[in-house]
Parts: structure tokens; sequence; C-alpha cells
């Protein structure tokens, strides 16, 4: 089948630009690549918030949104009437089109996939899951909900649950796995290692590359950040699932005996469960480090701040393959990340850039401590980082990848 005639579906929980982090960014970067090659795609989401439209192409890409809208992660037993709605209103949706595409790309195991598999029955449309976080598959429900609802991992309900998706799971036409703690994941819920593809996010190296260092002090005067003082950047959303509150304790140690450093905050709480934006700031304000820290809020021009950047930071407590991190290193700056899954695929530790466990704000700062006295490995720690992703997650090989994989699965079943 020639690749102008694969129909694509990309069913999300969440999509870009309601969805400002890296998962959102790369399901849209990935679905226009796609367009460019040839395959008609579009997207089906649920509304986050009120005010964004039901229809509307964001770039190239056709988004449709499904109520009801609002944030229901981490909602407990408030989210279950709300989830039912929009599973019903999902199935509905797929089944009125249930000859109208080739393959479903579903991102997400949770509150979608179950509709996805009834529409399928009837439409007998392939079936593949990407499985974007590390949490998606190595939980049934989030810690937060499962607290406020009472429940444990060994309820009797979320036992159920756990049985129907490895289910669904095992039955998926193909499944992605991002990194290599997921793919481990997927085969201890019994997923055939025969449907297990693994493949990267994919960055754009075209528009994440280093820079002449004439070009970053240039980039610190348009962006109004320290011209000589050692930054240090964060991207990502601010969250507490991200480790920046102990980032924030952190950086209030290490400004005691360095200080001639900054950090920038790239990023906003946004419509995040777990956001911490507002406590980050009156920390940072009762803290006195104020004059150290600036908060850049959600923008477009992530790669200015990256190629202004000396040192890049990724304290997260869990991840699928952390978008920001592989942008930084095509940049070509060192970074200081946790153990999360994906940086340990990519990340090797004081070689292009710095490991440490999760969660140890000790461990963290001795990482900065080890960088700033080892300033003169700094580019060739760059030059390896960049080096480590060029060739494993460039975002047109990537595609390829994706597109290979939707034809295999189509022409296997014609």
């Amino acid at each position: 089948m020639p690749e102008a005639a694969l129909r694509i579906c990309i069913v999300t929980e969440i999509f870009h630009p309601e969805d400002k982090g890296g998962m959102g960014r790369q399901a849209h970067a990935m679905a226009e690549r796609l367009i460019g090659k040839g395959l008609k795609v579009d997207a089906v989401t649920r509304k986050i918030m009120v005010e964004s439209p039901d229809r509307e192409l964001v770039g190239l890409v056709p988004v449709t949104r499904l109520p009801p809208p609002g944030v229901l992660k981490g909602q407990g037993w408030k989210a279950l009437l709300p989830v039912l709605y929009f599973s019903l209103r999902l199935f509905y949706w797929l089944l009125c089109r249930a000859r109208a595409y080739d393959v479903l790309l579903v991102h997400g195991t949770k509150t979608i996939l179950f509709p996805v598999f009834l529409a399928r029955l009837v439409g007998r449309t392939k079936c593949v899951l990407k499985i974007d976080a590390g949490g998606d598959i190595g939980e049934e429900v989030g810690a937060d909900s499962l607290a406020k609802m009472g429940l444990s991992p060994r309820s009797p309900i979320i036992r159920a649950w756990s049985t129907l998706r490895n289910f669904l799971l095992r039955r998926a036409d193909g499944v992605i796995a991002i990194s290599q703690e997921i793919r481990s994941a997927l085969l201890a819920r019994g997923v055939a290692p025969g449907r297990i593809h693994a493949i990267p996010n994919g960055v754009d190296m075209q528009q994440f590359f280093p820079v002449a260092p004439s070009s970053k002090a240039r980039l610190r005067v348009q962006l109004g950040l320290p011209p000589e003082e050692t930054v240090v950047t964060f991207a990502g959303r601010l969250s507490r699932a991200k480790g920046l509150l102990m980032l924030a304790r952190v950086w209030s140690s290490l400004i005691q005996r360095h200080k001639a450093i900054h950090l920038v905050l790239v990023g906003s709480g946004g419509y995040s469960f777990d956001d911490c934006e507002t406590e980050l700031k009156e920390f940072v304000r009762q803290n006195h480090i104020a004059d150290t820290v600036t908060f850049v809020g959600q923008v477009a021009n992530v790669a200015d701040y990256l190629q202004a950047t000396d040192l890049f930071v990724l304290p997260s407590d869990s991840e699928g393959f952390p978008l920001a991190l592989v942008e930084a290193m095509a940049v070509g700056r060192p970074s200081i990340v946790t153990r999360v899954s994906g940086a340990v695929d990519i990340v090797a530790d004081r070689d292009n850039g710095m490991l440490v466990p999760i969660g140890d704000a000790d461990a963290l700062e001795s990482a900065f401590e080890w960088l700033f006295a080892h300033r003169d490995v700094w580019d060739s720690m760059g030059q390896k980082a960049r080096a480590a992703v060029l060739g494993y997650c460039e975002i047109g090989s990537v595609t390829e990848r994706y597109v290979n994989l939707f034809r295999s699965i189509v022409v296997r079943s014609g």
C-alpha cells in the first residue's frame, strides 16, 4: 500500500497546544512530519480548557476535542463520571468513523484504551499503542488518585482493571516503547517481544543545534539573561513530578558557595494536576534567592534558551523519554539528570552528562559541584551529548520508522 493511502488517527487524552509539555509537542511534531510524508493524519482528544474550540487546525493537523473539559488526573472518585462520559463520547466518535482510518495511534493506556478497542472490533482498524511515560505502564491508577479513592494497587477493582488492561495491551497490533525501561515493563505484562517496537522520541536537529560563543552571548542579551554568570536551565512543566522543589532547595544551598550562577526555569504549571509553580515562586521569595532565579513561563523559543545556557538540569521523579533532555543534548549542553526512563538510555555518567539517583538532593548538589569544578570538560561533554542523540533521535529517521511500522502492520493484514 502506498504511503499516501495510509490514514492515521491519533487518539490521546491531551494534545497540543493544550498539552504544552514534551509529550504534546512530540505528538504534534510527529503528526506534521507524517503529513509531510503524504499520510492523512487526524487527532481526537479530550477538551481540557473550556475556551478551546471543539475543532480546529493545529498547524497542519485537524484536531477534534471531546467533552468534558477540566483536569481529571489526580482527582480520585471525582473523575469517575467525567472519565466514563469521555470514554462513551470517544467510543461513539470512533464508531462513526469505523472504516475511516487504517491505523489508530493511541497515546496512553488508561482512560482511552477500552473505548479504542471496542471501536476497533467494529472497524477492524489496526491499533498501535505509544507508551509516553513510565507511569502510564507502571501503574494502573496514579498514586494521588489511589490515595483520594482510599484504594491500593492490591484492591480488587484495581487488580481487575490491571487484568483487563494487560489483556488489551497484548492484543495491540504494535506497541511503541520509547525507552528500554518501558520495553521491560511491557514484557513483564506479557506483551510479545515481536509486537514491541523500540522508537525513541524525535528532535529536529536543524532547530536544536550548537551555536558559537558570540551567538550565545547575543542570545543572552536578547533573552535578558545574565551575560557573565553560569546559567543553568530547566525546561518543562513546573510540577512536583519534575523534582523542582528539591532543585530549589539545592539551588538555595549552592548559591551560598557560588555567587555567579543563575537558574532559568522555562515552562509553567499550567493545567498540571501537580502544579507547583506558586509554591516554587514562594520558596524563591522566602529564601531571598529571587535575584538568582528567572521564571520564563511558557515560550515557543525553547531552543534559544537552551542555546544561551551553560548546563541543563532535569531532576524528575519519572519520565518516559524526556524530550527536553534530548533537545539540550542536541544543542550540545552537558546535563544533570536523574536516572529516569529514557535518560539512562542516552546519558553516560561523567561522559556526556551526569546521572544522579531519583529524589537524592545530596547527589544532585554533588553533581553540580563536580561540574563547577571541572569546567574544562564542558565542551567535550556537550559534543558527546549531541553525538549520542544525533543518529538515535533525529526526527526524520524517527518518522521513517513510524511510517515503516504502519505500512508493515497494514500490509500484513491486507
